[in-house]
């Protein structure tokens, strides 16, 4: 017994050892950048012929003559190396932030050195921090828009998104973008459940379609995993924090100031100069709790939207692109619950595209994309005349 202890103690001795050596070694590679740990680069089984089938189709609609303003190769540039010149602010419109002015703004992003703009846009909010959409002059029903910043439109000019051109294509329905930058499934919810709800004022109380538009990032700011204590990421610890309980999911207030224990530990995880360098987030993977989770949400979210609107429903729909993985298993949690589902998460958007998916440096996309996002959205909802 005596015998065993001893081993187990020698054991966890020479564990602390390695682990203060590696640690040791890579706070030093840290400073002087010796090695550098190469990204994973994920594989997905993308439907190439219905993609290839799909730009065919779309290919010489006018949209498609969009173009970057440089070109395709941009030095090696990386986003963090060009100047961001803004006249005015995001939307920021849910739980505690800031609420955004109405009015006209511009962003763009400019290589100091060349002077050369990168990319710019210009973003147009009513006083409810809705982005600009179309005013149907007799509309037969509601089009409700939340997600983030792919269903905003970042990068892109206010008819360039996708809301916007799904609003040109149904004259019948009034189209609203409640998209934010960074926006998440909590605070849809959290939007939904607000008693007044800012954003929601002044919409008519008639059939409505409401949107959840999904990104594989919106698992990240519903459960706020140790990545969002770091600091270029710490803006997600202002979310609503939702939690199960008797079997309800409930507002916990904000994961800042309601889950402080989990969050230190989160700040001791990610003080590992090991742990960083290979970029190890906790939990390690997401698992079936969390999907299970996140359809109760959007179920919850379905319910609410049904108290605010008259024969409403809600669809979860998955962006092209840029929701393969954690997109298919939301998909099957959120239709076991009787959610409906539309998926676009198989096509392969560099074909749909022409090569032209991502606005460059910018990571969001292009007017060529949002266009084919309005398109399927255009064919696959239904309509009420």
């Amino acid at each position: 017994m005596t015998k065993n202890l001893l081993a187990i103690l020698f054991g966890f001795f020479i564990s602390a050892l390695l682990f203060a050596a590696a640690e040791s070694f890579f706070r030093i590679n840290a400073t002087f950048n010796f090695f550098s740990y190469p990204k994973r680069v994920a594989f997905f089984d993308f439907d190439q012929v219905a993609s290839k089938k799909l730009f065919l189709k779309l290919k010489d609609s006018p949209a498609y003559q969009w173009e970057p303003l440089g070109p395709s190769d941009i030095g090696g540039l990386q986003r963090s190396d060009l100047d961001l010149v803004e006249d005015g602010f995001f939307p920021c419109c849910i739980g505690r932030r800031e609420p955004v002015k109405s009015g006209t703004f511009h962003s763009s992003l400019i290589d100091p050195r060349t002077k050369r703009v990168v990319s710019r846009a210009r973003y147009t909010f009513d006083e409810f921090g809705r982005r600009l959409t179309p005013t149907s002059s007799d509309p037969a029903y509601n089009l409700l828009f939340f997600g983030g910043s792919f269903t905003m439109g970042q990068a892109v000019d206010d008819e360039e998104t996708a809301p916007y051109r799904l609003g040109l294509m149904r004259p019948r329905a009034q189209v609203y973008n409640f998209g934010v930058a960074g926006g998440s499934a909590n605070e849809f919810l959290y939007e939904l459940e607000m008693d007044p709800s800012p954003r929601l004022a002044g919409i008519p109380n008639r059939k409505s379609l409401v949107l959840y538009v999904f990104i594989e990032s919106h698992y990240d700011r519903l459960f706020c995993p140790s990545l969002c204590v770091r600091q270029e990421h710490n803006w997600v610890i202002n979310k609503p924090y939702y939690v199960r309980s008797g079997g309800e999911i409930i507002f916990n207030g904000f994961f800042d100031t309601n889950r402080k224990f989990q969050n230190g530990v989160y700040r001791l995880f990610n003080a590992s100069a090991l742990f960083g360098f290979f970029d190890i987030v906790w939990p390690l993977f997401y698992t079936e709790w969390h999907h299970e989770f996140f359809a109760d949400l959007l179920l919850k979210a379905k319910v609410k939207s049904q108290q605010r609107f008259v024969d409403s429903d809600l669809y979860l729909v998955l962006f092209p692109g840029a929701s393969h993985t954690l997109g298919k298993k939301l998909k099957s949690a959120s239709e076991a619950k009787g959610i409906k589902v539309l998926d676009y998460s198989e096509l392969m958007m560099n074909i749909v595209t022409g090569g032209k998916f991502e606005v460059p440096l910018e990571q969001h996309p292009t007017p060529v994309a949002q266009y084919v996002f309005s398109y399927l959205l255009n064919r696959d909802l239904p309509t009420y005349e």
